[in-house]
């Protein structure tokens, strides 16, 4: 009996130590599975969903480091007034903007300057009147100045530069064309998923009146009782012809009168060797007419309503917005001899 227990004994304990081998193996094997050495690292993944950019500030300035917006934009007489349209635009996906925009969310950012009225709103075509436009991606035809700045991760300075023209529509009640409206520049951001932000800031473009007038009326040489003759083209003894070109954006008329100092105050125009020649023998009109019908010039001023219109042609190098105004002389039978000089003052004058 003592032996066949004991042979029990061994039999059982050596199932025990193969059942106890086993699963220590089991356990062996599975945690070599998870052994980052060894074994296989799990893979993590995460997607962020897009958010849309944003427009955080637009200013209409006259310097791209002002804080302020303008009130009103005030003209340059016969040249350009630069303008600039800058602000901040936001995307918590990023703001780079380059080339390959490889670090940032944002596609393209538009900005427009325009008059409100300005046909097809923000869509408007460029225009040196009532439409001028930027772009960071799409350049157009009359390219501008734009400028973008990373402030840092999620955003970001732009900045447009305008040249606006001395014709530009104006909208103030100081002789603009639009007084009922107003000049709006619309900023539009564009991100990689199509996303859009928009904000917009208004202004005024304040009236310009102005003209180029030239500075000599030289009649030329004359016989006693001679008067000049209507021709568009001058030549000798024929009227002197002064066009007078829009430099501004408000239609403009002029006011003629004879003046100067000493002997001719009053429009006579003294002569070197003997006598003068009366105000009232220098005539004006608005087309080639004989002497006979124009109008007497006078030592006080008469609006010739000449109204030189707006500059609406963007060539306006080639198809300006011009009139003409003639000037006559009729010289004395009697009396006169020599030089005979005075001067004449032409004062511009709001138009309608």
């Amino acid at each position: 009996m003592n032996n066949d227990q004991s042979s029990d004994h061994l039999v059982l304990g050596g199932l025990l130590f193969l059942v106890f081998s086993l699963v220590v193996a089991l356990v062996f094997v599975y945690t070599r599975a998870g052994d980052t050495e060894s074994g296989t690292a799990p893979t993590t993944t995460a997607e962020i969903t897009n958010e849309a950019p944003t427009v955080d500030s637009v200013l209409i300035t006259y310097l791209d480091t002002d804080i302020s917006s303008l009130s009103q934009v005030d003209l340059q007489l016969g040249g350009q007034k630069q303008v600039f349209v800058q602000g901040t635009v936001s995307d918590n996906n990023g703001t780079e903007l380059d080339g390959a925009n490889t670090n940032g969310d944002l596609k393209d950012i538009e900005v427009v300057l325009r008059r409100s009225g300005a046909s097809a709103g923000n869509s408007c075509t460029t225009n040196l009147n009532d439409c001028y436009r930027g772009s960071f991606v799409s350049i157009p035809a009359n390219p501008t100045a734009c400028t973008f700045t990373n402030i840092d991760a999620t955003s970001s300075h732009y900045s447009c530069a305008f040249n606006l023209e001395y014709f530009t529509d104006g909208t103030l009640a100081d002789g603009g064309q639009f007084a009922a409206e107003n000049w709006v520049a619309e900023v539009k951001v564009t991100d990689l998923s199509d996303d859009v932000g928009t904000l917009s800031e208004t202004t005024e473009v304040a009236g310009l009146l102005g003209l180029d007038i030239p500075l000599e009326i030289g009649y030329g040489s004359f016989t006693l009782g001679a008067t000049t003759t209507p021709a568009e083209t001058y030549a000798a003894g024929t009227n002197v012809i002064h066009t007078l070109q829009q430099k501004g954006n408000v239609i403009a008329d002029v006011v003629v009168q004879g003046s100067g100092t000493g002997p001719s105050a009053d429009g006579v125009m003294a002569c070197s060797a003997l006598g003068s020649i009366p105000v009232a023998n220098q005539k004006w009109a608005t087309s080639s007419v004989a002497y006979s019908d124009a109008i007497s010039l006078s030592a006080t001023g008469v609006d010739t309503d000449i109204a030189v219109q707006y500059q609406q042609d963007d060539d306006f190098v080639s198809n300006p917005s011009v009139k003409k105004l003639y000037w006559h002389i009729g010289i004395p039978t009697t009396g006169v001899r020599g030089t005979c000089t005075g001067q004449n003052t032409i004062s511009i004058v709001a138009g309608s």
